[in-house]
């Protein structure tokens, strides 16, 4: 039955570890058990950071511990608590995470607990946030209308006069709140404004909403014509809001705009897209079209070539060029734009694009592609820049500043303004530098003998301004200075002068208003949408965008673009909108388009009512923002590939470690039992142990060179720096590598001159036997049969030795050489029979940085390679060489007679008891028992009181770690000695065991000889400390 719950138990923590939401089982500020989601979530790197916290507590923010620990307590005694609920967090970096938590109590290992899961709900509350700052953007813009906003009850009492509504009228707002609205009109007026008023329930639809031009008086009892819009205020329609504009300036050009705008409502209603085909000599043979081409033409186009439909002055232009050298080659060409050759005479450009078409045989038959008309597009592009051209010609001086008060635009009569002092409106600039300049040089006397005072006022008011700021020049001309701070901590300053103020007033308002349009223009297309949410009207550049015609829109909803879209959150929150008529901005869907490849859109859109206050559908702008999405698109790929390549190389090396280890410890402990019994063996059978730890050993140095390197790049990896006999190292390194030569068929030598062998040099020994013998080892390898290998040692100069390793191999291509030194990289060695990882030149090339020393090659194909390394001579050059050197050979290994004693080992491996058991069958003096996991070992501990434990650390349910933990608690076995034999070799490995209070460490694969020196180590000072 408990191998069941323990079964169960097991599979419950594998689906919550797998799961990608975060859970994490405690008590009240007791983390129990916390899974890689929930550690991902915080910023940890391992539910095992988040157990060294004092508290669960330090995930939350502190103003959130009571609320949370009220919810613990009440939850693990059964009173109600909140299940579901969303509480702020704290990463481990410090950072805020908004999370969703769903809690329950349940039964953990006997007793109640907590089990919760976390969701990041961090995009969601970013998303609540900007949708919020975008509101209250709009209401910035609306609150600093340029119009005069006025709202009256049904019987025409003003309630609300905005500061434009001041402006225009010269009362404040405080004189007309109150009182009725005719006093702003002329007494001719009022009583007819009246009517208006009375009859706007009867003819709603005929009046509210509706533009009408009337006179209004100023409070000095002048009039000037107004345009006003009056607007259902409420849904019951008892009250109104108004909407007046001074249109003085605009009455003269009214004539004018009506002709504008009926030509481009002309315009508007015509298809201009047409689907063509050509001839392989490049004659129109189709032509498709919902309008009359051929009418538009100077002549028909079937059987023509383009050329001889296109204005004959165009031809011999360079884009014409281009565009006949594609025909020639048949490449596909993209919104070729040429000038039409048209009967009525006017200028027709028409954009094209086209693909060429071929034939089962590959022959060449012709072009099919769209057209269409784009005069309105390139005649909009010459007033666009004639826009720009007018805004930079305006007389009144604007500036524009970012959040930080600097400079990021100021046009051509700013800077004329600014002349004597031009390098201080250069964007970049801080205004208050630039205010600071304009006082030192002069240019505003009034501050003159209170320079500091002036500029504090002036950045007061510019800091908060409330209204408009006037100063005298040095020239003597009067300026008004205005400054607006919008929404985004921008600002927005404008000057001009006030000499003639009456008459420059007007010309500042219009400024202002081309201004504001130009900087408003930020979107490609134009929208309008009916009540029901369909599409009424689309701005003509659409089509380039979505290869339709306009046309071919209206009457469809925004869906219809789409296709399916399920339940997606972002729709059904857009729906939500939709239906309460509520503005949206930057609404993102992917629209797929009839020519081309898909596109994503961004469109934002505001509601409009009628004059009854019954919303009448949506007006807006769309933008191609594709590439945007695309680039985000490929920072996240990237940004993804390389948390999987991190997490990958973490896992692969502390897998490879501890997987490689635990059977290596059998292999190469039953083969020194073997080598310890050497002369009961054949000599083949000798041979074939010898090879047994050959290759053992040579697999344990892979994995140790992978955990170096490893090391190496995360800066954790040391070196000891010591004299080392030049002599001696070469012998070792020979004899080391010399059965790998034996079984390639490679000569294997070494040479030096006997006084400079006798030299010592400063490194590290262990290191610098392991760069010569991978050195040594790539010689032989990639070697030819019947090859040679040759070590050679040199003085470099008077303070260095050069190691050379010489090899007759294939040699390397000059092509791969770049790669030699980076991890991993074999150069294409990965396809070939012999063996290799491509990490020891990598290692070794940072092991002898790390010893102050150098390496480099050079290699020839055909003629093999030459490997160099160069260490400093030793201070102590006449010292006699040290006989102690990693690898000496002829030394016979001596196993030690244990004292008595009764060893406990737990471990749950067969293969490693088995070997243990082997070693102290040897030992008459020791009982050895065996335990194969962390519970059934504490229970012998306390039933035997053995002398010694030898304690796994990788056992099933309980770990070594924790079986310490309770026999230290326990006071009769807190004394016993435990020793950790462990496979883990990674630095958070050791660190960790080192800590846990063990009384010494042991790594797998162990050494026979040194781990019987260590426990009878131990169990001497155990029987010495029992007497």
């Amino acid at each position: 039955m408990n191998d069941k719950i323990d079964h169960g138990e097991e599979k419950f923590r594998n689906l919550i570890e797998a799961s990608i939401e975060g859970v994490m089982v405690h008590r009240i500020t007791e983390p129990i058990f916390v899974n890689q989601a929930c550690a991902d979530i915080f910023g940890y790197d391992s539910p095992s950071d988040i157990f060294t916290l004092e508290s669960s507590m330090q995930l939350w923010a502190p103003h959130e511990w009571g609320r949370l620990r009220g919810y613990a307590e009440a939850r693990l005694v059964g009173k109600a608590a909140p299940n579901r609920y969303e509480v702020e967090g704290r990463r481990r970096d410090g950072s805020a995470v908004y999370v969703f938590a769903t809690a329950r109590r349940i039964e953990w290992e006997g007793e109640e607990a907590i089990q919760s899961t976390i969701v990041d709900i961090s995009e969601q509350k970013k998303a609540e946030t900007e949708a919020r700052l975008s509101e209250q953007h709009l209401a910035d813009i609306i609150d600093h209308s340029a119009d005069g906003i006025i709202t009256i009850n049904r019987k025409g009492i003003v309630g609300r006069f905005n500061a434009a509504a001041e402006t225009m009228f010269g009362y404040t707002a405080d004189e007309v709140v109150g009182r009725s609205i005719s006093i702003l009109l002329p007494e001719s007026d009022r009583m007819s404004h009246d009517k208006y008023l009375e009859q706007s329930t009867l003819y709603g639809p005929r009046i509210i909403n509706q533009a009408r031009a009337l006179s209004g008086q100023k409070k000095d009892g002048s009039t000037f014509p107004i345009e006003l819009t009056v607007a259902n205020l409420h849904d019951d329609g008892s009250g109104f809001v108004g909407v007046m504009r001074d249109i003085s300036a605009r009455v003269a050009a009214e004539n004018r705009l009506k002709a504008s705008e009926e030509r481009f409502r002309q315009l508007a209603g015509i298809s201009s897209d047409w689907v063509w085909e050509t001839d392989k000599d490049f004659r129109f043979k189709a032509v498709y079209s919902a309008a009359d081409v051929g009418a538009q033409l100077s002549t028909e186009p079937i059987g023509k070539t383009r050329q001889e439909i296109t204005d004959p002055h165009e031809l011999g232009k360079p884009h014409w060029q281009a565009h006949l050298a594609d025909l020639e080659a048949r490449r596909e060409f993209k919104n070729f734009t040429f000038k039409l050759s048209s009967k009525k005479g006017s200028a027709r450009y028409t954009r094209t694009s086209g693909t060429p078409i071929f034939d089962a045989d590959g022959a060449f038959q012709g072009y099919r592609g769209t057209a269409t008309d784009v005069t309105e597009f390139v005649e909009a592009e010459h007033k666009r820049q004639q826009l720009v051209d007018a805004l930079e010609s305006l007389t009144e001086a604007i500036a524009m500043f970012d959040e930080e008060d600097r400079f990021t635009f100021t046009n051509q009569a700013y800077r004329e303004v600014n002349r004597d002092i031009p390098d201080t409106v250069k964007p970049g600039v801080k205004f208050e530098d630039h205010i600071w300049a304009a006082v030192n040089n002069g240019l505003v006397p009034e501050a003159t003998g209170q320079e500091a005072e002036w500029v504090k006022r002036r950045m007061d008011h510019h800091i908060s301004p409330s209204r408009s700021f006037e100063h005298l020049r040095q020239d003597g001309e009067w300026r008004m200075l205005q400054e607006q701070v919008l929404s985004n901590g921008c600002r927005v300053f404008w000057t001009t002068s006030i000499t003639e103020r009456k008459k420059l007033e007007i010309q500042v308002q219009h400024s202002e208003a081309r201004f504001r349009d130009f900087a408003s223009v930020s979107s490609d297309w134009f929208w309008e949408m009916d009540a029901d949410l369909r599409f009424s009207y689309v701005s003509e550049r659409w089509s380039e965008f979505s290869g339709i015609d306009t046309a071919d829109i209206i009457g469809s909803v925004r869906q219809d673009l789409v296709g399916s879209i399920g339940g997606e959150e972002k729709w059904v929150h857009h729906f939500a909108q939709l239906a309460n008529h509520e503005p949206f901005h930057d609404f993102t869907y992917q629209y797929d388009r009839a020519v081309g490849n898909n596109i994503w859109i961004s469109t934002s859109g505001t509601p409009y009512f009628d004059e009854d206050g019954t919303f009448a559908g949506y007006r807006g702008t769309g933008r191609d923002i594709t590439a945007e999405r695309q680039a985000s698109e490929h920072l996240e790929t990237a940004r993804a590939e390389a948390e999987h390549a991190n997490d990958a190389k973490t896992q692969f090396l502390s897998s490879m470690s501890h997987e490689l280890r635990t059977p290596l410890n059998a292999v190469i402990g039953f083969a020194q039992i073997l080598e310890l019994d050497a002369d009961e063996l054949t000599d083949p059978q000798r041979e074939a142990v010898a090879q047994i730890l050959g290759g053992s050993e040579l697999l344990l140095r892979l994995i140790n060179d992978v955990l170096d390197l490893s090391r190496v790049e995360a800066g954790h990896l040391s070196v000891s720096v010591e004299d080392v006999s030049v002599g001696e190292l070469v012998n070792s390194v020979i004899e080391i590598v010399r059965p790998l030569a034996n079984q390639h068929r490679v000569a294997l030598e070494s040479t030096g001159e006997k006084p400079l062998l006798a030299t010592r040099l400063q490194c590290d020994r262990v290191r610098a036997q392991q760069v010569l013998i991978n050195l040594l080892s790539n010689a032989i390898k990639y070697n030819r049969p019947n090859g040679e290998a040759l070590l050679t040692v040199t003085a470099a100069n008077s303070d260095k030795i050069t190691f050379t390793v010489i090899d007759t191999g294939d040699g390397i291509a000059e092509a791969k050489q770049s790669g030699l030194f980076e991890p991993f990289n074999r150069l294409g060695a990965e396809h070939s029979s012999i063996e290799g990882t491509g990490i020891g030149l990598a290692l070794s090339k940072r092991l002898v940085e790390l010893m102050g020393g150098q390496i480099g090659f050079k290699s020839s194909v055909g003629r093999g390679s030459r490997f160099w390394v160069e260490f400093p001579y030793s201070d102590d050059v006449g010292k006699e060489p040290s006989q102690a050197i990693l690898g000496a050979q002829g030394e016979k290994t001596t196993i030690p007679e244990l004292s008595k004693g009764r060893v406990l080992y737990i471990e749950d491996s067969v293969a490693n008891v088995l070997l243990m058991q082997r070693i102290f069958a040897q030992q008459s003096n020791v009982e050895l028992i065996v335990a194969n996991s962390g519970e059934i070992g504490i229970e012998m501990a306390r039933a035997e009181r053995p002398d010694l434990v030898l304690m796994d650390i990788d056992l099933p349910g309980m770990s070594g770690i924790d079986a310490l933990e309770t026999l230290r608690r326990d006071a009769a076995t807190a004394k016993i000695p435990v020793i950790a034999i462990s496979a883990a070799a990674m630095d958070g490995d050791m660190v960790t065991i080192s800590s846990a209070g063990f009384d010494d460490y042991i790594s797998k694969p162990i050494r026979i000889a040194e781990a019987l020196k260590l426990f009878n180590r131990v169990l001497s000072n155990r029987l010495d400390g029992d007497d």
